[in-house]
């Protein structure tokens, strides 16, 4: 009798096993691919952000206007900045903040709670639609049986966004309060301004905070695929989202730090983009030059939006490679993906399984790809492998998914 698999094979050992054949960074690559050969994805992402933007930035501004009418920047000494007097202009900024902020507070008051619940329905509308279209174009068939009820997820995905907006908030509340310390000790302390200890406190903070967003917010970001997949409730989803282990946690978190990496690039890519044609100013015109700073901000929100779908793309993955990819003798684990398409192709599944793994006994689901059965850093040697055994070339299949790899050999068979 043969082993049915070795023991490092088994489900005892599969999250050791998979933490070490796949880092979450390589696979960026193909989840920009996939994200750029479907640009629906990207379309309603864009279409819902801005469904809220447009009409929150417009409220804003209008009350921005406002606010600048009842105390216009003459008085409070904003005239008189001069750009090659840093000190001045540090005495100048500070003293306008404090004479703005109050109205400024007056109007966050109503404006952040009304922002706050009209951003957590439509982003839980958005968010919805792109996750069901991105399962539906990864699993055709399959794709839309496991999400549940549309209302739930909406309104799951609603209170998820909204603890997902208050986290950052509190963030850049920390951040402000910072920089505000600093400024009273720098700039307000009553001798001469230390612009440059400033300054390299406000970096200092910026940074630190944007690094410790990046490190904790991928559970507030991970969760709602948990509310959907795992079909838990709101608060189960969250406290799922800390319990998924070390070896899926550390790729989310790898995962969402690139992510913010991406962002600063992009920052500094528009600043770049915005201050290259500053020199030729006066023969472009100020016309010319407002619609480039426009186009620049639209392209740069735009490239936003497109890498927030490829992370929510990327940890939809990884969280398939982890909680539901495996199983043993003993039966599929829990929240197992549906198996009906890949059963078609049950005889040659255990051929395949076999000649190409080695395996005498295996347990797939419709979502299972190659990535979980091979412990290599690229599927460079399966692929080649699998054009000796069966002569057809699968590399260009998404997702190195099994039953569509399955269903190429059976045609060329």
């Amino acid at each position: 009798m043969p082993e049915p698999a070795s023991a490092a094979q088994g489900p005892a050992n599969i999250p050791d096993r998979l933490s070490t054949k796949l880092r979450a960074t390589q696979t960026l690559v193909s989840h920009m691919s996939f994200v750029w050969r479907h640009p629906s994805l990207v379309a309603i992402e864009v279409g819902w952000r801005w469904l809220f933007g447009v009409p929150f930035f417009l409220v804003a501004w209008t009350e921005a206007q406002q606010i600048l009418a009842q105390i216009p920047p003459e008085t409070v000494g904003l005239s008189r900045l001069d750009w090659q007097n840093p000190w001045l202009d540090s005495i100048l900024l500070a003293d306008a903040f404090g004479r703005y902020e109050p109205a400024a507070i007056a109007v966050l008051q109503w404006l952040a709670p009304v922002g706050l619940v009209a951003w957590a329905l439509v982003s839980g509308l958005g968010r919805t639609l792109v996750l069901t279209r991105m399962r539906a174009l990864a699993v055709p068939e399959t794709g839309s049986k496991t999400d549940g009820p549309l209302l739930r997820r909406v309104s799951g995905y609603a209170a998820l966004q909204t603890l997902w907006m208050l986290a950052l908030l509190a963030c850049l509340w920390l951040w402000y309060r910072g920089v505000g310390w600093a400024c009273g000790v720098y700039i307000l302390s009553g001798s001469q301004p230390d612009l440059v200890g400033y300054l390299c406190w406000l970096i200092f903070l910026s940074l630190g905070a944007f690094t410790l967003w990046a490190l904790l917010s991928w559970t507030l970001a991970v969760a709602p695929l948990l509310l959907s997949f795992e079909h838990a409730s709101v608060g189960g989803a969250l406290l799922r989202s800390f319990r998924l282990g070390r070896p899926l946690s550390g790729k989310l978190m790898e995962v969402n730090l690139v992510m913010a990496i991406v962002k600063i690039a992009l920052i500094v890519l528009a600043l770049v983009f915005s201050a290259a044609p500053l020199p030729f100013s006066d023969e472009f015109g100020q016309d010319f030059m407002h619609g480039l700073y426009v186009a620049i901000a639209v392209g740069f929100l735009i490239g936003n939006d497109f890498f927030h779908v490829v992370r929510l793309r990327s940890f939809l993955e990884l969280w398939r490679h982890y909680s539901h990819e495996w199983a043993g003798p003993l039966g599929p684990i829990k929240g197992f993906a549906s198996d009906r398409l890949i059963l078609e192709y049950s005889p040659l599944g255990k051929e395949f399984a076999r000649r190409i793994f080695d395996l005498e006994w295996w347990f797939a689901s419709d979502e299972s790809s190659l990535w979980h059965f091979t412990n290599e850093e690229t599927l460079d040697q399966v692929y080649a492998k699998i054009r000796q055994v069966y002569g057809v070339d699968v590399s260009d299949i998404e997702g190195a998914l099994l039953w569509k790899i399955l269903q190429r050999i059976a045609e060329k068979l």
